[in-house]
């Protein structure tokens, strides 16, 4: 059945971009734009654990010690703690001093990587819609001539990633 074999065909092509509308890499300004939003939600982390402006204005002493083991290297209390090292996340602290040089080394970073990106996410929904429906539809048709195939006493294997519902509504 040639028939079937062309729209089997095109059911694996679909198939195919589907997932690739679902998990191919963002675009490259979308990337930034995370990377941006990333970014400053780290620097809104970190404090510097001074009280610059309450009634007493004087540094949290909890906060010049943590403060002194990030940049020692020392850890400080037992999260903080790995075999034989110390663990620091300087993340939110350089997010937050020097945002714009962090956000410039990630964006020369994205715009040297090369890859083919997919659709935007904001468009993707509505692309995996229209596919899924087209796929429905040549699954329904699929799933046609395969049951006149054995009306005629030819009997066809289903393929294994057959929507079942498709089968179902045969089903009478």
């Amino acid at each position: 059945m040639k028939k079937l074999t062309t729209l089997r065909k095109r059911i694996a092509e679909l198939n195919e971009e589907i997932e690739w509308a679902t998990n191919a890499p963002l675009p490259k300004d979308e990337v930034i734009a995370r990377n941006d939003a990333w970014v400053d939600r780290l620097a809104n982390k970190w404090a510097p654990g001074f009280d610059l402006f309450g009634p007493n204005a004087r540094p949290d002493e909890a906060k010049l010690l943590e403060a002194e083991g990030l940049l020692s290297g020392r850890s400080v209390g037992e999260e903080a703690q790995l075999v034989g090292r110390a663990y620091t996340d300087l993340a939110p602290m350089m997010a937050a001093l020097m945002p714009e040089v962090v956000k410039a080394l990630l964006k020369r970073y994205v715009d040297t990587a090369q890859y083919e990106a997919g659709p935007p996410s904001a468009d993707r929904p509505e692309i995996i819609q229209s596919l899924n429906a087209e796929r429905l539809k040549l699954e329904r048709e699929e799933e046609s001539l395969i049951v006149e195939a054995e009306a005629a006493g030819q009997f066809i294997d289903r393929r294994e990633d057959v929507d079942p519902a498709v089968v179902l509504e045969w089903v009478t």
